[in-house]
């Protein structure tokens, strides 16, 4: 198992041996611990783990490097290490996140605060570390801006089942002999078929979150579903103006997610979403019945 974690603080050697030493339940001089830049001839390579420390400059201290030995038999997972390592030596602890983006990470606290983190490097060379922003605050990053990761949430692999019985009907449906060449079932970026196809699945997305409770973390961005809310307009033009083999299809699937809608949603009394009480303008009256419900409990308060 390989740990990678950075910590907000500086630590000395058999501090950081003896954080190690308590998540793998194992004793501190069963941990080696070295410079990644220093001498490396007296190093323990039959120890239960070896750690190498890199010190980096910003809001980052050091950056550890933890490899275990396969025979060592309490290997928790890296949330539950850096976890306990935060705890045990006193300092936050950031770890790369499961998406693929390399601003993602975890971030613990001692205390212990578990929370998402934007991490951005310089171009300078070595790189200056910036925790620009968290998702919960976070006593020792006072300048980080507190605010839901929109790219964590775009990253998130969501099921749609609903979008992928789309996609898989409507290839049956291209496939069939009497439709191989119409050019209204070109699924390529600028038709039509293309942008519905794109647009039901986004729709889906927000649609599941919803459906789940808006997990992982409860929340969701106002701006962001009002974001929703407009892909939900254009699969309205786009069911008006499909061919009429595509029709229907899109209508079944729109309508399947629909439900989900009205199941979560309640009336927008005040009109959160468009921006004044429902009813109060003709012009707000002409949108779609969704920009005139509210999830209840609305996420972006939580």
């Amino acid at each position: 198992m390989t740990y990678n974690f950075l910590t907000l603080h500086e630590l000395q050697p058999h501090q950081i041996a003896s954080a190690i030493a308590a998540f793998l339940k194992v004793p501190s001089d069963s941990v080696d611990v070295a410079d990644a830049d220093g001498d490396q001839d007296d190093r323990n390579w039959d120890t239960a783990a070896l750690c190498d420390y890199s010190r980096v400059q910003g809001d980052i201290s050091l950056s550890l490097d933890v490899d275990v030995q396969e025979w060592v038999p309490d290997q928790p997972n890296e949330a539950d290490a850096a976890l306990a390592f935060a705890v045990n030596s006193r300092t936050a602890v950031l770890y790369p996140a499961e998406e693929n983006l390399p601003s993602a990470y975890w971030l613990v606290t001692p205390d212990p605060i578990v929370t998402r983190a934007r991490l951005n490097a310089s171009d300078d060379d070595p790189p200056t570390y910036t925790v620009e922003a968290v998702e919960e605050p976070v006593r020792a990053l006072p300048a980080a801006q507190v605010m839901q990761l929109p790219e964590i949430l775009q990253a998130q692999k969501i099921p749609t089942p609903t979008a992928d019985q789309f996609t898989a009907a409507i290839q049956k449906l291209r496939e069939s002999q009497d439709n191989a060449t119409d050019p209204l079932l070109k699924d390529e970026p600028g038709t039509l078929l293309y942008e519905a196809r794109v647009g039901l699945f986004l729709w889906e997305r927000m649609v599941r979150r919803m459906e789940s409770g808006w997990e992982p973390s409860g929340r969701y961005p106002l701006d962001m579903y009002r974001k929703d809310l407009q892909l939900r307009d254009e699969l309205a033009q786009y069911t008006l103006t499909a061919p009429p083999s595509v029709r229907e299809l899109l209508s079944d699937s729109v309508q399947q997610l629909d439900d989900v809608v009205a199941q979560h949603t309640v009336q927008d009394e005040h009109g959160v979403l468009i921006g004044r009480p429902s009813g109060e303008s003709s012009q707000h009256s002409k949108l779609g019945w969704w920009w005139h419900r509210t999830p209840e409990p609305a996420p972006w308060t939580t």
